[in-house]
């Protein structure tokens, strides 16, 4: 194991990204399809929140202030972190991880194929159409800053954006049978968050369990 591997494992640097298709999925705990993750030993270099809240306002007549209806708190986030490989192998590897990554902005299909019937009976047909059976949702986790504050041992749902991958090419590249590996990726993406719990209070002013750890998951 390098030593980067050592102190990513050690410290909790590490980036959990999980998809939803079935077809690259296991069953979790809650029953829900969830494949194996695809762990990056992450060094985080920006990582940063947003919670937008949107608000209709209303100018009237008379008054100075608007008259503001609240609508909704929109959670997104912004991540930047690099991927170093101290050898070839390492390289290769990270290099297939992120090409996985990928592969998980994409949604599932399912082929179209209708029931036909005439004299000769019935029948199924195939189409070369694709229906989307499944939007590319993700789960994500890192240590306990970006995790399901309801307390399950899941990833944080939602979407990837936007995602950027740099190779760093100043730190060079590894060479083999005519193939280029970087040393070092750079990766950013945008995350949108779906919360599963409920956020805010009742109307009694007491904040749901799902509250009490919100944003960075439970700690006591």
């Amino acid at each position: 194991m390098s030593a980067q591997k050592h102190y990513a494992n050690k410290s909790a640097q590490q980036l959990h990204f999980y998809t939803l298709h079935k077809s690259m999925g296991i069953n979790t705990p809650e029953g829900e399809t969830q494949s194996t993750a695809e762990i990056f030993h992450a060094f985080l270099t920006s990582f940063n929140q947003t919670f937008n809240s949107t608000w209709n306002q209303q100018d009237v007549y008379g008054r100075n202030d608007p008259i503001a209806t609240f609508q909704g708190t929109k959670r997104t986030m912004n991540l930047a972190f690099d991927i170093p490989s101290a050898n070839i192998d390492e390289a290769e590897a990270n290099q297939k991880r992120l090409a996985r990554l990928t592969q998980m902005l994409y949604p599932q299909y399912s082929s179209g194929r209708q029931e036909v019937s005439n004299d000769e009976g019935t029948f199924m047909v195939g189409s070369n159409a694709l229906t989307l059976s499944k939007p590319p949702l993700i789960r994500l986790r890192y240590a306990n800053l970006i995790c399901d504050s309801s307390g399950r041992e899941v990833g944080l749902l939602g979407f990837i954006s936007n995602l950027g991958i740099t190779p760093v090419l100043d730190m060079g590249m590894f060479e083999m049978d005519k193939k280029l590996y970087p040393k070092v990726f750079s990766i950013t993406f945008d995350f949108t968050v779906l919360h599963e719990h409920d956020l805010g209070y009742d109307k009694l002013q007491e904040m749901n369990i799902s509250m009490k750890w919100f944003p960075f998951g439970k700690s006591d």
